[in-house]
This record gives structure tokens, sequence and C-alpha cells, in this order.
């Protein structure tokens, strides 16, 4: 099989993958110590003491990735939507980044403590699932282009 026409360079694949692992394993246990059995938010608001550095790496590593997804601008993604290639699972990508961008931004900034749980639950969940759609994305690389 040959390589795909639109394969990423190595160091960016990499700034992905790195920064993309950091995001979610720091996301992925900062909630599940937080929303631990018997955790109480009214009577302890900090619960963990890991919460705070794995917010921190969760931020830096934030940094890496809009880095790595804003290089994907020029060429991978309009290259892609030329060729008709994964189309889909590059759209769902493309949105479910901002929707994560976008609440993290409200989350850090904006959002007061009624939404800041609503906020945070959808966050959460488009974090958790986000891995399974970069999957079905990476493993449609050597799909066929789709004639017009």
């Amino acid at each position: 099989m040959h390589p795909h026409p639109n394969r990423l360079p190595r160091w960016l694949r990499n700034l992905l993958l790195a920064s993309g692992a950091l995001l979610w394993g720091s996301g992925t246990l900062w909630a599940a110590l937080h929303w631990r059995e018997g955790f109480d938010p009214a009577n302890q608001p900090l619960p963990h003491a890991w919460e705070h550095p794995l917010m921190q790496t969760h931020g830096l590593a934030m940094i890496g990735f809009l880095f790595a997804l804003g290089a994907l601008g020029p060429v991978h993604i309009p290259r892609g939507w030329r060729e008709r290639r994964n189309l889909k699972s590059g759209l769902a990508l493309i949105i479910s980044t901002s929707l994560l961008t976008g609440s993290g931004y409200a989350l850090y900034y904006w959002v007061d403590d009624l939404a800041r749980l609503w906020v945070g639950a959808l966050h959460t969940v488009i974090g958790l699932l986000l891995v399974a759609l970069l999957f079905v994305h990476w493993r449609g690389r050597y799909s066929k282009a789709k004639v017009r």
C-alpha cells in the first residue's frame, strides 16, 4: 500500500499525538479525581491535591495542540477537502476541537458556577470521545477519494 498523499510531516504528527495524549490523559485523570465517588462539592471545592497540577498540565498541552492544529490549516485540511477524503470524520474533528477550545475557554474565563457544571460535562464528554473520532479519521487515511 502506498503512503497517503496527505500524510502529515513527522514533527506535526508527533506534536499532535504527544500534546493530544497529554490533553486526554490529564483531562481524564482530572475528571476521575474530581467526580470520584463520595465527592461533595459543597464541602470540598478542591477535592484532590492533584487537580491543580493536572489543570496546569492540561493548559500547557493545549498550547502545543492548538499550535499543531493551526499547522493543519494551510495544507492538510484544504487538500483533504479538495480530494474528498475523510470529509465526515475530518469535519467532525474540526467541530469537536472547536467545541473543546470554546468550552475550555469558557470554563477558565467566562462561566458562572451553575453553567460550569453543564459546560464542564459537555467538555468532558466531547474530550473523552475525541480519541475514538481521531481513530476513525486515521483509519480512513487510505480511503479512496469520492468522485464528484
